[in-house]
């Protein structure tokens, strides 16, 4: 007989979703701690690159709202795609968690941030679609060259069914990266 974990541990192989995606996607961020600063990393990177066109999102807020009110439809919204004691887990993993370095900040997002976006807009473990296609959360690190993408970005969002990168996401020690540095590298 072979041996099943899910009969070991009592759990449903197929998860209950009773959180709506318009509620996954409106759930507060949980509360991190600032903690003794023990990174010592600047933005200085062996790769110097050249953008085209790179500016800061600015709008992101109203954009988003915008969206949420134009074109995610009633149905989407209330679609069932996560289930409240997995978020809840999830939730407390990160809550007042103490982060003092980029590793800390990527931890957080790879626990929290990364696996609700990808629950509530990509069928994640079965759940429906949105009736728009999304992006996945993913983390790059290294192989960025499979993402179409040079030098090595920490996360991005990956639009497998029109093959293309949506979103490109570099984290910062906020405490070590000023203003000025992050315009020096906007501006080469």
């Amino acid at each position: 007989m072979a041996f099943n974990i899910g009969a070991f541990l009592d759990v449903q192989t197929v998860p209950v979703f009773n959180a709506a995606r318009g509620d996954v996607l409106a759930t507060p961020l949980p509360s991190v701690r600032d903690s003794d600063h023990t990174a010592t990393s600047s933005t200085k990177s062996r790769f110097r690159l050249r953008w085209n066109n790179l500016l800061e999102w600015t709008m992101f807020e109203d954009d988003a709202t915008t969206y949420f009110r134009t074109v995610v439809t009633p149905a989407d919204l209330a679609a069932l795609v996560a289930n409240l004691d997995g978020m809840r887990t999830l939730w407390l993993a990160v809550n007042l968690e103490e982060v003092r370095t980029e590793a800390d900040i990527k931890h957080c997002i790879m626990t929290y941030v990364q696996k609700l976006q990808n629950q509530a807009a990509n069928g994640v473990n079965g759940a429906p679609l949105p009736s728009d296609p999304h992006s996945s959360f993913i983390r790059i690190e290294s192989g960025a060259g499979s993402y179409g993408l040079m030098g090595v970005s920490d996360f991005a969002m990956l639009n497998v069914l029109e093959g293309r990168t949506t979103l490109v996401e570099e984290i910062k020690n906020p405490w070590i990266v000023t203003p000025q540095q992050i315009d020096e590298v906007i501006d080469g």
